[in-house]
């Protein structure tokens, strides 16, 4: 029986010896391996990283990046930080200036193309026609997906379905205030503001005088906002909406901005409240110093209803080439330009905001305007559509608002005036 047991000892412990022999061997294929010692009945495990290992093939890469003149000095500084995260790629960079609104037209009539740049969402289909834009990947979708609001994702999505463009900030409009004459409840209502403080909105403006329609008084080119066919159309809330307008245009308390008017004004300290984007910030600030405060857009309130106003909203993006000689390495860094990180990077050096919502918090501590914007998009914005035919609303837009701002429009002409812009924007279309 000791003989027995004796061999059943020694056959348990090459047993276990090879177990654990084994559990080594698989441990090498992991990123972390476990140090484990016991103190006691204690256990204690430690993770030691590893060190990273060189790639088997460096590849030559060169890299012809176009950015902003605002965006040119952070892109060059995570342009090494791409490098070092990368060592399958040895990189040569050649950086260019090219602002966003410029890729198409300057691709189209130069010989030399990028393989990363930054453009306007709205430049997006020009692009594609010149086949200058790639594809995403499926890693960099679910890195867009993951970081915007659907309406910033929307505006790089183009109508098969698929994305052109790794969004880093957005471009919309907020509303500024003096915080001594209004209070954070009164800044939700436009009514309660114009009945304690003079406000200044450009009513001549069409893209901002769109967001007093649309919440539902407006489609745009369908479901989606990317069929030709069915065109712009106002209803019949966009009656009662321009009847609201025409009262708001005649109270003692409203002041017509436009052509740098409101800043004037709040200069002057004969304005507490304007409507404009994030470049007015900085002299906004200025001006209002610790009574200065920003925020989302207002809700109004009409004979038929209250409505939310609602700003257009597009983004800036960055894409890449599919003609490139190393579109692979192309896609990744355009990728890497959009990142939190890249973005947060962006709003340290430059103030541009990001569109990526989990720097809201981060972002709200700093600038003011910046989270406001943030909200914009997140719940008072509509995409502004980026097909062609999209050109054919500023014109009669700009001609309607510009009729009741010079009070040339009376309270029961508002029907008259939206049948007359629905049939402008028709003809308008038919012209192009």
């Amino acid at each position: 029986m000791s003989q027995f047991k004796k061999l059943f000892c020694s056959i348990f412990a090459i047993v276990i010896l090879m177990s654990l022999s084994s559990c080594g061997n698989d441990s090498v294929n992991q990123s972390y391996s476990d140090a484990i010692s016991f103190s006691g009945s204690k256990k204690i495990v430690k993770h030691k990283k590893k060190k990273p290992t060189k790639p088997k093939k460096v590849t030559d890469v060169n890299l012809t990046v176009w950015s902003s003149s605002k965006d040119n000095s952070w892109v060059a500084q995570m342009e090494e930080k791409f490098q070092k995260i990368h060592p399958e790629y040895k990189i040569t960079f050649k950086n260019s200036v090219v602002e966003s609104q410029d890729p198409a037209l300057k691709m189209n009539n130069n010989s030399e193309s990028p393989d990363v740049f930054c453009y306007c969402n709205d430049m997006m289909i020009e692009l594609l026609k010149l086949g200058k834009l790639g594809e995403l990947p499926p890693y960099a979708v679910k890195q867009v997906k993951k970081q915007n609001d659907d309406v910033v994702v929307r505006g790089v999505t183009y109508t098969d379905g698929k994305l052109y463009g790794v969004p880093y900030t957005t471009n919309s409009w907020l509303m500024y205030y003096n915080k001594s004459k209004f209070t954070p409840d009164d800044v939700k209502s436009l009514d309660k503001m114009i009945a304690k403080g003079k406000v200044a909105f450009d009513i001549s403006n069409a893209w901002y005088l769109a967001g007093f329609y649309s919440d539902g008084a407006v489609s745009f080119f369908g479901k989606n906002g990317n069929d030709a066919s069915k065109g712009i159309k106002f209803n019949k809330k966009a009656v009662a909406i321009t009847q609201y307008i025409i009262d708001l245009t005649r109270n003692s308390n409203f002041v017509l901005g436009g052509n740098g008017r409101e800043l004037k004004s709040l200069r002057k300290g004969s304005v507490d409240a304007i409507f404009s984007g994030t470049w007015s910030a900085s002299e906004v600030k200025k001006i209002l110093g610790s009574n200065y405060a920003a925020t989302s857009l207002p809700k109004f309130k009409t004979k038929i209803g209250e409505f939310q106003m609602k700003a257009f909203s597009g983004s800036r993006d960055f894409g890449f080439n599919p003609n490139s000689s190393y579109k692979k390495a192309a896609a990744k860094f355009a990728a890497f330009l959009g990142s939190k990180n890249s973005q947060k990077v962006s709003f340290e050096k430059t103030g541009t905001v990001p569109s990526d919502k989990r720097l809201s918090k981060f972002v709200g501590k700093a600038d003011a305007a910046a989270e406001a914007e943030m909200k914009v998009i997140a719940r008072t914005s509509i995409l502004q559509p980026t097909i062609p035919e999209m050109y054919a609303f500023w014109d009669p837009m700009q001609k309607f608002g510009k009729t009741i701002a010079k009070g040339e429009a009376s309270y029961d002409d508002a029907d008259k005036l939206i049948d007359d812009l629905n049939q402008g924007l028709q003809l308008y279309h038919s012209d192009r």
